[in-house]
């Protein structure tokens, strides 16, 4: 006989219903209590602006999240960026909801289904991105519902009619309007959960269809919308097939997709920072209840729903891993370290099941309902309760005003009416939400590299080629009068100030030389990140190291005269990290300083610091500073080590080492 799910009594039995209620109060508890109250970093700033004005996000627009996201913001509930925030939890409550009944059934219990959804939900990946503005909870959401149908026996019933197929069709769609990559990678799993239910879905094949394209319009509203508000579009708009299929294809992307250094030992290494991640979820006793319960469904599930859970967690992992070519550094992990949600939705399903077979198997030794019930509550509370501390360890950031800090000080130390043009994640999302949002520095006028108005004319940069998007600059640099500021991307022939925070764009009769300006509220800004310590969060403390980078930058050009004196006397606090010793060897070679015994010194230091680099980029930095400080001094064998290291390390064609193996 084929093995069928254990199920539940029925599909809403009152204790399932209370379980429900108890599993959704305390997730959306916990996420409500820890969400930041303003906006953060990774791509929240991004996703708040385009909910607010009805916008569209980055590439692939993630039209359904924006849409649903926009009702949010109508409501009085807090600051706009917790309205958001709120959505977000909102959605991964319900997706924890939906799984504790997925799991119920697959397990054969309501309270270890109830077990498998609070791991989960309280697991720290999954809790950090319930918390923010992003999109990953409603996939999760929604694709965990797909599961939900097609496990009900009541849904796909020999009488059923074409409704379920439709709702099916029309949960799919919605599913490619929220986050269309992940939910391809997905397909083949839901392909192998509904294949017992092939030939109903075959037979009805009009209304799954009809259901795919209901679930696919927002992205005609998504369409709609980028010419009626471009300026808050990513893109702006979208005027033909080729503009709408370069932003659902990411082209736009690729450079961080595909990277000429990464390699098959990048690959191996994403392998095993899956597995540790996975098994960095629940808590030091999860991962091997979690390992026995996949041996057991295994044996205890229909082969169909056995290969679409593992399909599911090779969809968002391997297969991601083999489909891109990405270096294997902070800066790349801490993108990929949120995709494998719907893995972890699977593990903690496991993780239940597991569970309550060593409960059962334990009732075997203790033969009494009392010890059995009494062993099963306290392995309950294990489970849940170390991944609960875990997870609200490190995402409780209700708190959490770094980033809205940073962009206040940015913003509030501009002149008036500058112009600002900025291309990073770092400062527009923030940035953009503290002016439009919260109306900060109304006489500022910012712009950004991806979507550029220029003379009246839409222009999107960063698809020209090098000669037209320089002539282009100094098109829109003859095109303001006011003062220019930038932060990055922004080639032009004049003269630059660097502030630290972001640069000026010099004019004709400025004279031609650039000059670092350390002005009051930025200079206060970098002496207190100085003394605090490094954010909790992975983004903010790739920035936080970022900013104290710029700091070293601006205070060692200032000081560059006295430079060797201060290494010497070990007077350099704000150069006192990785990147920081780096630039004092590089100001220090730049002076002619015959110091090399510094040098070495601070190289040997940094050596000791490089977990506070985030990319490949930055680690060979180390090797060829280390081979030019060598070289200097004589020892060229030395040297060529370093830079055939520096080569193995980053093996990029703008890499200088890869000219000298």
């Amino acid at each position: 006989m084929p093995r069928r799910y254990p199920g539940e009594p029925s599909w809403r039995p009152a204790s399932a219903v209370l379980h429900d209620v108890l599993v959704f109060v305390a997730v959306f508890a916990s996420y409500l209590w820890s969400a930041p109250r303003s906006v953060v970093l990774e791509d929240d700033g991004f996703f708040i602006l385009a909910a607010y004005f009805n916008g569209a996000a980055h590439p692939p627009g993630y039209p359904l999240y924006t849409a649903l996201a926009h009702l949010a913001t109508l409501l009085p509930l807090g600051s706009i960026a917790f309205r958001v925030h709120a959505f977000t939890a909102l959605s991964a409550a319900l997706a924890c909801l939906v799984l504790r009944r997925v799991a119920a059934r697959l397990v054969g219990s309501p309270a270890w289904g109830s077990v498998s959804a609070l791991v989960f939900g309280f697991s720290a990946t999954f809790w950090s991105q319930s918390i923010i503005a992003e999109v990953y909870a409603l996939n999760v959401l929604l694709l965990f519902l797909l599961i939900a149908l097609a496990l009900d026996p009541s849904s796909f019933s020999p009488v059923s009619r074409a409704r379920p197929v439709f709702l099916a069709g029309l949960l799919y769609g919605l599913s490619l309007s929220n986050h269309l990559p992940l939910v391809l990678l997905s397909s083949p799993a839901l392909l192998a959960i509904y294949w017992p239910h092939l030939r109903q879905l075959l037979r009805h094949a009009p209304a799954a269809l009809i259901g795919v394209l209901c679930g696919l319009a927002p992205y005609a509203w998504m369409i709609y919308r980028t010419h009626a508000v471009p300026e808050f579009c990513f893109f702006g708009p979208i005027r033909n097939w080729a503009d709408f299929w370069y932003v659902i294809s990411r082209q736009a992307y690729r450079d961080v997709d595909f990277s000429p250094s990464a390699g098959w030992n990048d690959k191996f290494l994403y392998a095993g920072f899956v597995l540790r991640e996975t098994a960095r979820q629940f808590g030091t006793f999860g991962w091997p209840v979690s390992l026995v319960g996949l041996v057991l469904a295994w044996r205890r599930w229909p082969a169909s729903c056995y290969l679409g859970f593992v399909l599911a967690c090779l969809g968002c992992t391997l297969a991601i891993v083999l489909l891109r070519d990405i270096d294997y550094d902070l800066f790349h992990r801490n993108i990929f370290r949120v995709y494998p949600l719907v893995a972890y939705g699977a593990a903690a399903i496991w993780l239940g099941l597991g569970a309550r077979a060593a409960v059962q198997w334990a009732d075997h030794v203790f033969r009494g309902a009392a010890e059995k019930n009494l062993l099963a509550a306290a392995l309950a509370v294990l489970l849940v309760g170390t991944t609960w501390v875990g997870g609200a360890g490190a995402n409780f950031r209700a708190h959490d005003d770094w980033s809205a800090a940073y962009a206040g000080v940015l913003l509030h130390s501009l002149p008036q009416r500058a112009v600002l043009y900025a291309n990073a994640d770092t400062v527009n999302g923030p940035v953009g939400y503290l002016h439009w949002i919260e109306g900060a520095r109304p006489d500022i006028r910012l712009y950004s590299g991806w979507y550029l108005v220029v003379e009246d004319q839409p222009y999107r940069p960063y698809m020209l080629p090098p000669a037209e998007l320089e002539a282009l600059y100094e098109r829109f640099i003859g095109s303001h009068a006011d003062s220019i500021f930038y932060t990055n991307d922004f080639p032009h022939a004049h003269a630059s100030d660097d502030y630290g925070l972001y640069l000026r764009v010099g004019y004709p009769g400025e004279g031609s030389a650039s000059r670092v300006i350390a002005g009051p509220r930025i200079s206060a800004f970098f002496a207190a990140i100085a003394r605090a310590r490094p954010p909790a969060d992975p983004w903010e403390r790739m920035h936080y190291w970022r900013l104290r980078a710029d700091h070293c930058r601006v205070w060692g050009n200032i000081q560059v005269d006295s430079l060797p004196e201060k290494v010497r006397a070990r007077d350099f606090v704000p150069c006192d990290h990785y990147q920081g010793r780096l630039l004092l060897v590089r100001l220090l070679l730049g002076s002619g300083s015959r110091d090399l015994h510094a040098m070495e010194r601070l190289l040997d230091e940094a050596r000791d610091l490089r977990e506070q680099s985030s990319t490949k980029q930055e680690r060979a930095a180390l090797e060829l500073l280390t081979a030019e400080v060598l070289r200097r001094a004589g020892r060229d064998a030395e040297a060529a080590g370093h830079f055939r290291e520096a080569a193995r390390i980053w093996p990029h064609p703008q890499n200088p080492a890869m000219a000298r193996r």
